[in-house]
């Protein structure tokens, strides 16, 4: 591959370690300043002519700056790939000659979780103060002597070099020069374009990484929230799953996460217009056509995940939030929810009791015999003396939880239960599925047919 005409090259050190005079030393004194701004995280991008080619240069603030949030960081250099086209070329990691200390050993971790575990591909360490060398030692020797600072160069691939933007001005030949060390340096981001065969840090891969680390907090807030709901509720496990999921919804929308579209079509969860109730009546749809037939059996699995009820301590539980960070909106949606809710006898049937009686309805009511469908209305009965208001009638929940299932598999082409809802030729009336015995007969879908024709004819 022919040289590069082109390198964008960004700077990342600590405040203090030279990254300003590093780049005045690289482009020269009398350098153009192409795009600057003072309310900008990127302090300059300085370009300049060199060797036959254009140099940018991003000089960046310190790592560990407190002053900006590594979002802001990262939002600022992606402007700034928006003026080095095509991409960056090379990061050049400033240290200082001497005392290795532990903040020296935090700098690639921190690099790495701000571009990704790519940028080592596209990384040279360069050391700075390198008059502080002994005499006649070169800097490969200087970094052998740490374990750490090797491990730090092994990772960029053996890519290092030192100037000295104090002391090795006026030396123009010798190890000791900067015009002979910025040569080496220029020939090694020429030697790494190569390698890489053109390829460079691209505005899609810092937003790939950005995109990461709101998952990975996303996560982590959702593990920290379910310990404390479980702490502050005895372990029990409804109101820790009930909380933790009011909680990642509120947060939902303000990190993007999608499901990838070569999902298995029997994929139910966390996907739009699937439910629990899909997925029970796919199975046993699929179980009961294969019984239809003489001399054959089904053989199913089934794990249950079971917790049981208990008291949730609003005030506790909100005091414990607040801790974590969660906004003070959220928390006062949680513990209006929790406390002082109105027509609270009734919310409390439709939120557990007719939650439990109703649970897949649609899945099993069908087949249920008429002294069950019996003692499940005795239920609802008396929930209605009890709240003193009318309440749905188990068999109409049925109709019309059927229903709706049914019209929304019927709406999307997607879905692997699409196909049993095939209109006659006459467009007005669906196929009936052809049933052999009772029991699939009365399963949802076939029931579910049945109630769409007689809806039509309505």
């Amino acid at each position: 591959m022919h040289s590069p005409s082109e390198l964008n090259i960004v700077l990342l050190g600590r405040s203090g370690d030279g990254k300003s005079s590093t780049k005045n030393t690289i482009l020269g004194e009398k350098s153009a300043q192409v795009w600057s701004s003072a309310t900008s995280l990127v302090n300059q991008v300085k370009a300049q002519n060199l060797q036959g080619k254009t140099l940018r240069i991003v000089e960046t603030p310190g790592l560990f700056d407190t002053s900006r949030t590594k979002e802001e960081f990262q939002q600022e250099v992606e402007k700034c790939i928006t003026h080095c086209v095509p991409g960056l070329h090379a990061f050049i990691i400033i240290l200082k000659v001497g005392r290795y200390t532990a903040q020296e050993a935090r700098i690639l971790d921190e690099i790495k979780e701000l571009f990704g575990e790519d940028v080592l591909k596209y990384a040279v360490v360069l050391f700075t103060n390198g008059d502080q060398l002994e005499d006649g030692q070169t800097i490969e020797e200087f970094v052998q002597q740490g374990v750490a600072l090797q491990e730090l160069v092994d990772k960029c691939r053996g890519r290092v070099h030192v100037i000295d933007n104090k002391y090795w001005k006026q030396q123009q030949d010798g190890y000791r020069s900067n015009r002979v060390q910025v040569e080496k340096l220029l020939k090694t981001l020429e030697e790494m374009v190569k390698e890489s065969r053109g390829q460079y840090y691209s505005k899609e891969m810092l937003q790939a990484v950005k995109k990461m680390r709101r998952s990975l907090k996303l996560i982590r807030l959702f593990e920290n929230v379910t310990h404390v709901v479980k702490k502050y509720t005895q372990g029990k496990g409804w109101a820790a799953v009930m909380l933790a999921s009011v909680l990642l919804v509120g947060v939902y929308f303000r990190h993007t996460f999608c499901l990838p579209a070569t999902l298995d079509p029997h994929q139910f969860a966390y996907r739009s217009n699937r439910s629990t109730e899909d997925a029970i009546s796919t199975a046993l749809h699929t179980a009961l056509t294969h019984l239809d037939c003489q001399n054959s059996y089904v053989r199913m699995l089934f794990i249950d995940f079971s917790s049981a009820f208990n008291t949730v301590i609003p005030s506790m539980l909100i005091s414990k939030l607040n801790h974590l960070g969660i906004s003070t909106s959220l928390c006062n949606w949680i513990l209006d929810f929790l406390t002082n809710r109105p027509q609270i006898l009734v919310n409390f049937y439709r939120c557990t009791i007719e939650s439990i009686l109703t649970n897949c309805i649609s899945v099993w009511y069908g087949s249920c015999c008429a002294a069950d469908r019996k003692a499940l209305q005795r239920v609802v009965k008396t929930a209605q003396c009890i709240t003193g208001t009318d309440l749905p009638t188990i068999e109409d929940i049925y109709y019309k939880r059927c229903m709706g299932r049914a019209r929304n598999i019927i709406k999307d082409v997607t879905h692997p239960n699409h196909r049993l809802f095939s209109l006659l030729p006459s467009g007005r009336r669906y196929r009936s599925l052809r049933s052999r015995t009772s029991r699939l007969r009365k399963s949802f879908f076939p029931e579910a047919v049945i109630l769409m024709n007689a809806t039509q004819s309505l």
